[in-house]
């Protein structure tokens, strides 16, 4: 059985999610309401960190054998506020599926809050009824 907690604490919020494998889920009767398709990271030099989320992209796009088309959402958790337009550009997405409810920075990113950002991105596919997203 495999749990991960993120566990957050601000001024401004406290909030967890709990990630589990399909068999914990199922042994513990927890209802699951995503599933992670894919993950991955990418590292560069620090002076173009703010790149670093266009191959990450493309590199979980492709382990869940998905492309960019198939995206219905986006969250872009952007250190710097004109980081989200270079990743936009770059990946070729729709600026209508980025960032619903405000950015990293709109969503508390100064504050460590990156469950924030993932649950703000769940409870938009769930009242848009979409099926795929990326973070």
């Amino acid at each position: 059985m495999v749990f991960c907690t993120f566990l957050q604490t601000s001024i401004l919020v406290d909030q967890a999610v709990l990630i589990a494998t399909r068999q914990a889920s199922l042994d513990t009767k927890l209802e699951s309401i995503v599933r992670i398709a894919s993950y991955a990271s990418y590292a560069l030099e620090p002076m173009n960190m703010r790149l670093g989320p266009i191959s990450a992209t493309k590199k979980a796009l492709k382990l869940a054998d998905w492309n960019i088309q198939q995206v219905e959402l986006a969250e872009i958790n952007e250190a710097l506020a004109g980081q989200s337009t270079i990743v936009i550009k770059e990946l070729g997405i729709d600026e209508c599926i980025v960032n619903a409810n405000g950015g990293g920075i709109a969503l508390c990113t100064l504050t460590g809050s990156v469950c924030r950002i993932v649950v703000s991105l769940i409870h938009e596919m769930y009242r848009r009824q979409t099926k795929k997203a990326i973070q």
